[in-house]
């Protein structure tokens, strides 16, 4: 009997509709977390030495990204279930309450808490160690928590260097011009500082690396988005096979994997290496940083799974002679796109 592709474009159209799902949640959190943080609060855990009892407020962030990875891992493996029926395998179905399907929802959310205070905690301490070079007081230091929420500890560090440029001489100010993520509004301001040789006011800079600060969060909303969504595809749709197998509707057997980064047009090196690779059901592609399951593997190093863009094919060996034509169209479906298949 003639062998079935799991087209690409099904992984793709997944992918498409859940990296800005989960970018809006990331951004949302944090602008909702900046709103509702009590300044005075944070003032009060922070004299008291309570960085812990001030990082508790930013744990919401990381549950905003994890209510949305679920739905995104849901909604993959419903869509694989779809899938799978429209081959005449059978009713297929998928179950969010499966023990496994639940374990890996749970798992990926603490997960995410997990290294989300954990960069957080990095990144507030530049903030902190920040203010006290300048001389914050117990209020402004408070802000400069509020404000590090989100950025990375990297991030962080780009955001306290683009101040010192623009509070440097001429040279240093030129360089603050070179930044990709800075407001170009401000460039006059900029140049005009450096040819009059005055310095820019307090509020001039404030506003300036706030506007950075912004922009960077953004593109961090940007990678959380990619990075999360290819992870969270890939487990709902491997939970959609895992679940079409123990129903007997596949055989394990039966089912070829092949890793395809032809569609990232910047592709790491190394996954450039691995496409094509085929594996069977269960295999694993190995790379020089160690051992990866599918792209966006949270068990694999993270230069292997940031911002990747590569998916998994699968072919089912032994599909039935009379395969229906597929005809996508997208639909609402609780705030996510759904695509269903008409014979």
């Amino acid at each position: 009997m003639p062998a079935a592709i799991d087209p690409s474009s099904r992984i793709e159209h997944l992918l498409d509709a859940a990296e800005p799902r989960i970018a809006r949640a990331f951004r949302a959190a944090i602008k909702e977390l900046g709103d509702e943080i009590d300044l005075k609060e944070i003032e009060r855990l922070l004299i008291n030495g309570d960085i812990e009892g001030a990082l508790r407020y930013t744990v919401v962030v990381a549950e905003r990204i994890g209510e949305a990875s679920t739905v995104t891992f849901i909604t993959s493996g419903q869509d694989t279930a779809r899938f799978l029926s429209g081959l005449d395998l059978g009713t297929i179905m998928f179950s969010q309450i499966n023990v496994r399907a639940v374990q890996a929802m749970q798992v990926n959310n603490l997960r995410l808490i997990n290294e989300f205070t954990a960069e957080q905690r990095r990144a507030t301490r530049l903030a902190l160690l920040d203010g006290i070079a300048r001389g914050l007081n117990p209020v402004d230091q408070a802000r400069a928590f509020r404000d590090s929420v989100g950025l990375t500890e990297r991030q962080q560090a780009a955001v306290i260097n683009y101040r010192r440029l623009l509070t440097g001489d001429a040279a240093e100010q030129r360089e603050a011009l070179t930044r990709e993520l800075r407001d170009r509004r401000y460039d006059r301001s900029v140049q005009r500082s450096i040819k009059t040789g005055e310095a820019l006011t307090p509020t001039q800079i404030d506003r300036m690396v706030t506007r950075y600060s912004e922009r960077y969060v953004k593109y961090r909303a940007e990678t959380i988005g990619r990075t999360e969504a290819l992870r969270s595809v890939h487990q709902g749709v491997n939970e959609g096979y895992e679940q079409a197998i123990e129903a007997g509707k596949i055989d394990a057997a039966d089912l070829e994997r092949t890793w395809d980064s032809s569609k990232d047009k910047r592709v790491r090196r190394t996954h450039r290496f691995l496409n094509g690779q085929k594996r069977p059901w269960g295999g694993t592609w190995a790379t020089e940083n160690g051992i990866i399951r599918y792209p966006g593997d949270p068990e694999a190093a993270a230069e292997e799974t940031i911002q990747c863009r590569c998916l998994l094919t699968t072919r089912i060996k032994n599909a039935l002679k009379s395969i229906r034509k597929y005809m996508l169209y997208k639909r609402a479906d609780n705030d996510a796109e759904v695509w269903a298949m008409a014979a």
